[in-house]
């Protein structure tokens, strides 16, 4: 497993499993920003720049 995206953590299970979990407050940023693109007003680089 690589590193977890932005917004996210690698995590283990006590049992070795391995998986991601939502990382705040980098969740809600990555979140707000998928809700904006998503809405069609900005192009996604004017949103990554906000």
């Amino acid at each position: 497993m690589g590193k977890a995206p932005f917004g996210y953590a690698n995590k283990t299970t006590e049992n070795g499993k391995k998986y991601i979990a939502l990382s705040e407050p980098e969740a809600s940023k990555m979140k707000w920003a998928f809700e904006e693109i998503s809405k069609g007003i900005y192009a996604s680089n004017q949103i990554r720049l906000k």
